[in-house]
């Protein structure tokens, strides 16, 4: 079947015309490119970060979840930031992305471009940062009903 992508998503993107992709009317199926594949530009000894993101791209059900998730709150940057990489690689035109915004928001804060890190370092931080915005939002989000139901 076909992947979907969030319709709040889908309104906001810009990306939407691929030669290789399509966009059905009414619908907000997308089908992901299987060849022209889209490459991350090297800005600055970041091929850990390259190896990373396309290793998740790769992932059909994590990729689908990102582009799938509910992302209007703040407390996702992080996860506003991968969905708009993954749906710039699923649906663009060109040869090449330029992930300049997406590293700064996913780099460790002693990460610094034109030096080398280490792939698994990189991969830990995203996802434990991923992991902890969801954490943030459950809390705040659900965190008043468990203390007004605990005044019953």
């Amino acid at each position: 079947s076909l992947p979907k992508l969030n319709p709040v998503y889908a309104k906001n993107i810009k990306l939407m015309k691929c030669k290789s992709s399509s966009v059905e009317n009414n619908s907000n199926e997308i089908t992901v490119r299987l060849h022209d594949k889209v490459g991350l530009v090297n800005i600055g000894n970041t091929c850990y970060l390259s190896a990373i993101m396309q290793a998740l791209y790769a992932c059909t059900k994590f990729r689908m979840c990102v582009l799938n998730s509910d992302i209007l709150s703040s407390n996702y940057e992080l996860l506003k930031s991968l969905q708009n990489l993954f749906a710039f690689l699923a649906l663009s035109q060109r040869s090449c992305y330029r992930p300049e915004r997406f590293w700064l928001q996913a780099k460790p804060s002693y990460f610094e471009r034109n030096q080398q890190q280490d792939c698994q370092e990189f991969l830990r931080h995203l996802l434990d940062t991923l992991h902890e915005e969801a954490k943030r939002t459950i809390q705040n989000e659900y965190g008043m009903l468990f203390l007004s139901s605990e005044e019953f």
